[in-house]
């Protein structure tokens, strides 16, 4: 017999002691509470035993075929909030779940509410790369250079927000409705400031000029004459009127990305005859080095803040407005920090810098 038991027994036999017994006496006599009394006694005269009795569980709505349809739910990515998947499951299962159920049973299941991730992912030999740029570029006058990209402008890319995501899971891209009206432009930015956005195919609404010879269709993305196009009527000369004036006016430095839009034989031709020099060897999957991604980002929050555009015209108008209040100061600041990435890179062996 447990010390428990044996504390049980002795409520039993301080009651039957007393001719009249009494709770409270009984309970300073054990040195135990009047409630603790009161239950072991009732125990007894109900069944003649002190033991606990077995706690009646309800039946759990949490079925494993429940779980496993909660977690595909998850994954989808469509219902981002417990609320909204425990209406997804009522729907598609039947299953009637809180809110707290959902989170409780996803928490218990390896998964975790976040932002989904953003960063790409680095292999062996992108580390490496962004390892020998880093410390190759480490004291470059990076006032020097203009970066150039192209960026998708959504209407509200709030959508992409916080959801449930496995935390072993690779990084989850979320998507954002077909619907949402899209503009995808090239730009670029200098430490002396930036050149007008170009509106590129891609865009709602926007078919581009150019067609594919395999299929006689027009293309649907960013084909290498548009881009081609782009550069040499647009983002070249601008770059040229930047930095006129400046020390740089015959050293700049035109920084792309390794699109293969990009790396075509003309695009090469062209570039090298009409640049003063050209930043090849960009590493690849490196967002973070480049500082007009910050500059992306900036507009894309100042847009979501902004009253929905009913149509793309007025969408553009938006987003070119947005681009051209760029404030000075933020280039300038941009540009100072290129130093920090590239030390950032190198202290983390290529990996991400956290700009």
């Amino acid at each position: 017999m447990t010390c428990d038991e044996e504390t049980r027994w002795s409520v039993v036999l301080a009651m039957k002691r007393n001719p009249k017994p009494s709770f409270r006496e009984v309970a300073r006599e054990i040195k135990r509470s009047h409630r603790f009394v009161s239950q072991i006694w009732k125990l007894y005269l109900a069944g003649g035993s002190v033991k606990p009795l077995p706690r009646r569980r309800r039946p759990t709505k949490l079925t494993p075929e429940v779980v496993e349809a909660l977690k595909e739910l998850a994954r989808s990515g469509i219902h981002k909030t417990a609320a909204r998947l425990a209406a997804a499951l009522k729907e598609q299962t039947g299953s009637d779940l809180s809110a707290s159920a959902v989170r409780h049973a996803l928490s218990s299941n390896g998964f975790t509410y976040r932002k989904p991730s953003t960063k790409p992912l680095l292999t062996a030999v992108n580390t490496a790369k962004r390892r020998r740029f880093a410390k190759a570029c480490r004291r470059k006058p990076w006032s020097k250079v203009m970066f150039t990209d192209s960026k998708i402008f959504h209407q509200n890319d709030s959508l992409l927000g916080p959801r449930w995501v496995e935390k072993k899971g690779p990084p989850v891209r979320a998507s954002l409705p077909q619907t949402d009206k899209r503009l995808h432009v090239y730009g670029g930015i200098t430490k002396y400031g930036q050149t007008p956005l170009y509106v590129v195919t891609g865009t709602t609404g926007k078919v581009s000029k150019y067609t594919d010879p395999k299929t006689d269709n027009p293309y649907r993305g960013v084909c290498a004459k548009e881009a081609l196009a782009t550069y040499s009527s647009g983002l070249v000369p601008d770059a040229q009127q930047l930095f006129a004036g400046t020390r740089w006016a015959d050293e700049w430095e035109l920084q792309l990305d390794g699109a293969r839009a990009h790396r075509t034989a003309a695009m090469q031709q062209y570039l090298a005859g009409a640049c003063p020099s050209v930043l090849t060897d960009w590493p690849p999957c490196s967002p973070d080095l480049s500082c007009i991604e910050n500059v992306w980002a900036w507009c894309q929050r100042k847009i979501n803040d902004l009253p929905r555009a009913e149509t793309i015209e007025a969408f553009t108008e938006q987003v070119q407005n947005m681009w051209g209040s760029l404030p000075r100061r933020v280039l300038l600041s941009l540009f100072k920090s290129m130093h920090g990435r590239m030390e950032k890179c190198i202290e983390a062996d290529g990996g991400h810098t956290g700009y």
